[in-house]
């Protein structure tokens, strides 16, 4: 009995043994979860801006693949998201002056590149403030798959007319807000973790 025994444990050890190498085989890629589908921002609906602001700023990038995914208003200010082949890109426009900011970033190639602090990443940063004593400070953080604007002003401000494949949240210091863009779920995964 006791032979049988340690012959069926050594088949057992064995077989799993041999099931645990050959597991994963082929082109060592581990087939994502079935939830785990993730859009791309080049794959999101690009939306229509009332007029053109892009064409008409300096975005030397307009009319070339220049697709716009979202556009909120912060206050006085008119925040336009875009993206082209490989980059995402953020406008700010002042009704008064036309475009104050105009962020462009690549973002990452591959995993081990960029900053991972929040889903949807990795991402590339970049941030710019504009010339006045009343224009706002602006980060972009650029993902494949989502990206984050910050924005931050000397004064309080409401948010309105969201237009586009975005989402935005107010900090608790009332003067920075966050526009996320990318697919409903990246985004609801982004904003818990913003504060």
């Amino acid at each position: 009995m006791n032979r049988t025994i340690r012959s069926i444990a050594l088949v057992s050890t064995l077989s799993l043994a041999a099931a645990a190498c050959t597991a994963g085989e082929g082109d060592g890629h581990s087939s994502p979860s079935p939830g785990s589908h993730r859009t791309p921002l080049s794959k999101l609906s690009e939306v229509a801006l009332s007029g053109d602001p892009l064409g008409a700023s300096d975005v030397e990038l307009s009319g070339s693949g220049t697709r716009p995914l979202g556009e909120v208003r912060l206050g006085e200010h008119r925040v336009v998201s875009y993206v082209t082949s490989k980059k995402c890109g953020v406008s700010v426009f002042d009704p008064k002056k036309g475009e104050v900011i105009g962020l462009r970033t690549a973002w990452p190639e591959n995993n081990s590149e960029g900053s991972d602090e929040l889903p949807g990443g990795p991402y590339f940063n970049s941030s710019a403030s504009g010339a006045g004593k009343s224009d706002p400070w602006v980060s972009l953080s650029c993902g494949r798959n989502s990206m984050i604007i910050k924005y931050e002003s000397r004064d309080s401000f409401k948010d309105s007319h969201l237009n586009g494949a975005i989402s935005v949240k107010r900090s608790a210091d009332e003067r920075t807000q966050f526009v996320v863009i990318g697919s409903t779920e990246e985004r609801a995964k982004i904003l818990k973790k913003l504060s």
